[in-house]
C-alpha cells in the first residue's frame, strides 16, 4: 500500500498523507477543537501550526473567548492524560 507522494519512503509518505491534507468536511474551528481535545498540543499556537501544516487557514482562530475555550480543552485533555 502506498501513501502520499510516490517518491517518498513509506513511513514519511504515511505521515504526509495524514497531516498535510485537510479534511474538506471538517471546518478549521472543528479541527482546532479536535486538536485541543487530543492532548497532543500544549498551546493554541502549536494547534495553529498544526492547522497550517494540514492546509487550514488560521484566520478564524482568533479572539479572547475562542482562545480561552481552546486553552481550557488543552488543559483538561493534558490533565486527563496524566491521570
Amino acid at each position: 500500500m502506498q501513501f502520499g507522494a510516490p517518491d517518498l519512503p513509506s513511513p514519511v509518505a504515511a505521515v504526509h498523507a495524514m497531516f498535510s491534507v485537510m479534511d474538506q468536511t471538517v471546518t478549521v474551528l472543528e479541527r482546532a477543537f479536535q486538536l485541543a481535545k487530543s492532548g497532543s498540543f500544549a498551546t493554541v499556537d502549536a494547534i495553529g501550526k498544526q492547522l497550517k501544516a494540514e492546509g487550514y487557514s488560521v484566520n478564524q482562530i482568533t479572539g479572547r473567548v475562542l482562545r480561552a475555550q481552546l486553552i481550557g480543552l488543552i488543559k483538561a485533555a493534558r490533565e486527563k492524560g496524566h491521570a
